[in-house]
């Protein structure tokens, strides 16, 4: 995103970095784009263009991070943001009189973190969630088998038709050690290339994971089980809080 000009009030910036609001009136305007509040990849990449009423100068952010804004004309290039998320997007003016917020969708997929116990159950499945909504029904598409960081496949075992994953016939070995060797706290990002039969015509998308590997769940750190629990609520389309995601959402794989 672009970086704000000098002279915006301090109020404008503590109200980007989600503050502000006690001395400030939220939705005083309206904010809408012109593409819907539900965005789809092209092969036109047409920015979605936001509609201010009253119309004012100002600026645009949004929460959580991965949505490409420009936070001078509040133009959302949708074909590099991060896809299947759920976005709040705000914007004030520059005299500090208008301030509106509403949600953006970028279609496509993303899982939900979790932890994932091997021991449970005699399938483990992992399914993707569409338009960030746990509701919506996936379209029909084609998912491709994931590669990790060095473009190797190390996660053949996508279903094509769903991008569903069961971990119970997840080579572990493969995904996260060519050595045979699995350490607690052994993680992988593994990105997996998809395309689906809706208003995106089919254009190719990719949604990555973070595999993470534990011996025992016990041995899981709090720390780590908050953000899995932080990334679940963000997923599902629930609460977004100004926080910043550092990585893709988590799937902690344990064996017991």
């Amino acid at each position: 995103m672009k970086t704000i000009k000098l002279g915006i009030t301090l109020c404008v910036l503590w109200f980007l970095s989600g503050g502000c609001k006690d001395k400030l009136i939220v939705n005083k305007c309206k904010l809408s784009y012109d593409q819907g509040d539900v965005l789809y990849l092209s092969s036109a990449n047409t920015p979605a263009i936001p509609s201010v009423d009253p119309n004012a100068r100002g600026v645009f952010a949004a929460d959580p991070d991965g949505l490409s804004i420009d936070q001078n004309t509040g133009y959302i290039d949708i074909n590099n943001s991060a896809t299947g998320q759920k976005y709040l997007v705000k914007y004030i003016s520059l005299d500090n009189n208008q301030i509106c917020e509403t949600f953006i969708t970028i279609s496509g997929v993303r899982y939900t973190a979790g932890v994932y116990n091997r021991s449970t159950a005699n399938s483990l499945v992992v399914n993707p969630i569409y338009n960030a909504n746990s509701d919506s029904r996936l379209p029909s598409g084609n998912f491709q088998g994931g590669r990790n960081q060095q473009g190797v496949i190390v996660l053949p075992e996508v279903t094509a038709a769903d991008g569903s994953i069961d971990l119970k016939g997840v080579n572990l070995n493969r995904l996260f050690s060519q050595s045979g060797t699995i350490r607690d706290g052994s993680e992988v990002q593994v990105t997996i290339p998809f395309s689906l039969n809706d208003d995106s015509g089919g254009i190719q998308n990719q949604v990555t994971l973070n595999f993470i590997y534990y011996n025992a769940q016990s041995s899981i750190p709090e720390a780590l089980l908050a953000e899995i629990k932080e990334q679940q609520e963000e997923t599902r389309g629930g609460r977004i809080n100004g926080e910043k995601n550092h990585r893709p959402p988590g799937v902690i794989v344990t064996e017991k």
